[in-house]
Parts: structure tokens; sequence; C-alpha cells
């Protein structure tokens, strides 16, 4: 554009410098397409990987947001993501959106649900002290245990202290006896994934 100016004479100025302007494009108002290829794979006991193709747009594609049981988790400008700090043997369900510069959202994508794996296996253990009449340590004390139906013994040493390792998480059936006329004992004891469990026995004398 350029202006001058005229009077009632028609006298007429110098024409203005002249000014270019640009109409304003019309609203970006068409969403991405929906990120399609969605998976995911538990790759621990918690931790799950996602991952999608790329979605297209008019413009461009911004970011993605990823939910998890239909919560937003989170915002990226990635086509992959781990979600981590998740429980053991548990199953989760995952959508993702793709989102352009102008803030418009696509549909979400068809739902994943992974299953985190189970927990690694970790051996446990039963210790323990002994004792008799008056809280003696009963030294020589025999503790018997069933391990993958096998009668194993540990003689407790001359505190009254034994230990049984290398325990796999399971429910073990365990007896505890000594000489000198003791009663013995027979119990069931629960050992859990990588537990330590202290079990300290008291031995009564037979009538």
């Amino acid at each position: 554009y350029s202006v001058m100016a005229f009077d009632a004479a028609t006298n007429t100025s110098v024409i203005s410098d002249s000014v270019t302007v640009t109409t304003p494009e019309e609203p970006d108002t068409q969403a991405p397409s929906v990120p399609d290829g969605f998976t995911g794979s538990a790759v621990s006991d918690t931790q799950i990987n996602l991952t999608w193709n790329t979605s297209t747009d008019n413009k461009s594609v911004a970011e993605y947001q990823v939910f998890r049981n239909n919560v937003q988790l989170a915002v990226i400008n990635a086509t992959s993501f781990g979600d981590s700090g998740l429980s053991a043997s548990t199953s989760y369900t995952y959508t993702v959106k793709a989102v352009d510069g102008a803030g418009n959202v696509s549909a979400a994508s068809s739902p994943v649900s992974v299953t985190t794996q189970k927990p690694p296996v970790l051996n446990g253990s039963i210790s323990g002290t002994i004792v008799g009449l008056r809280n003696a340590p009963l030294s020589g004390a025999k503790v018997s245990i069933l391990i993958n139906g096998q009668l194993k013994s540990y003689i407790a040493n001359s505190q009254g202290v034994y230990s049984i390792a290398n325990l796999v998480p399971e429910t073990y059936t365990v007896n505890y006896s000594a000489d000198k006329g003791y009663k013995s004992q027979t119990l069931k004891i629960v050992v859990g994934n990588g537990q330590n469990v202290i079990k300290n026995i008291i031995l009564s004398k037979k009538k």
C-alpha cells in the first residue's frame, strides 16, 4: 500500500513509502493422523517399553501424549517411551495421541495391554537359636527340613544357633529335636522371595 494527500485545489503530495502486508493463514484445524503400529513389551518386572509409527499432519506433528489406564502419563516428541516403576505381574493398558503445532489432537490409538514380568526369584533362609530349660542353648539340636521331597538335617552349634540357606520361596515343614528327653516341635514356615526368616525355638522337657 501507499498513500498521497491532495488539497481542494487538487495539489498532491509526494507519494508515501509503500507498505506490504500479508493476510494471516487460515487457522489450522486439522488434527494429525492417529498413531498406528502401536506395540508394547515388558522388558522387566517393573518396566514396559512402547513404540509406534510417526503420525502425519498437514503442517507438522509436534508431540505425542501417552496414556496409561486412561490417565495421561507423558508428553514427548519421540515415537517410543519406557514406562518404569511398575508393579510386577500386573497388566497395564496404553494409548497414544498425536498433537500438531496448533494444538490439534488426534484420536487415540488402538489400546495395547501389556503385563509386566514376574519378579526374579531370590533365595531366602531360616535361622535362629534353639534353647531348652532356663533358656540354655541346646548344642547339637537337630533341625530337619523337607526340601524338594528330600529330608535334610542341620545341627545347631555350641551356642544353639542353626542356619538353613538357599531356600526358594515356599512353605517348609521343619522339625526341631534334641536329646536329653526334650520334646520335638514341627512347624510350617513360610519363606518369601529373598526373605531371611528368624525362628527361635524353645524345646520343653518330656514329662
